[in-house]
């Protein structure tokens, strides 16, 4: 009994730090989508009030005629080139994707809770039922990047960190509470590689 409530804490730790993987690979792509959308849009109202300019204007800025065609095709070809890259990267539809699966791992998380916090001492057919709803909610999910999996777990381990700091120490600016985190890592591996030795 003692192995499965075991086992359920660990699965329980799992979901919670693929919710946050799957949270910041959400709102990363969500940016990078909208980065793209701005810049083209940016770009296109440039292009727009630019490409009906009188040659006087022009002149009274102190650009050539040929230099402003030049510029204007350049940008042209530049927005078109974004168009394409947004539409061959896919940022949004990542970022969709992984938002969806962000709300089904949260939803497996909920009944983790739910289940957990009702039952100091889970029966084991509610340990059963939880292990049947891990292996359900976490089947089909999109894959984490294995080049991003080590960044976004130690992501989470400093966020649970300074969660826990943050309810010691309210009064204390997030910004501090991290640079005692990483003074703290530093000293602590340093002290244990001395011990090692």
């Amino acid at each position: 009994m003692q192995c499965a409530c075991d086992e359920i804490q660990r699965q329980y730790r799992v979901i919670d730090q693929t919710l946050t993987m799957y949270s910041v690979l959400r709102d990363r792509y969500s940016r990078l989508a909208l980065i793209i959308i701005l810049g083209v849009l940016a770009a296109s109202v440039f292009l727009c009030a630019f490409t009906f300019t009188p040659d006087d204007i022009l002149r009274l800025l102190g650009v050539s005629e040929p230099i402003a065609r030049l510029a204007l095709a350049l940008l042209s070809a530049f927005v078109f080139f974004l168009s394409i890259a947004n539409l061959c990267l896919g940022w949004s539809d990542k970022s969709a994707q992984f938002g969806q699966a962000a709300e089904s791992v949260y939803r497996l998380k909920t009944i983790y809770r739910s289940i957990l916090i009702k039952n100091a001492d889970p029966t084991f057919d509610a340990l059963l039922q939880l292990h049947e709803e891990y292996k359900k909610g976490m089947e089909g999910l999109p894959r984490i990047p294995d080049s991003e999996f080590l960044r976004l777990k130690a992501y989470h381990l400093r966020k649970v960190e300074i969660s826990k700091m943050i309810s010691l120490r309210p009064g204390y600016p997030v910004w501090v509470l991290r640079a005692i985190l990483l003074i703290r890592g530093r000293f602590k591996d340093t002290t244990k590689e001395a011990e090692r030795q």
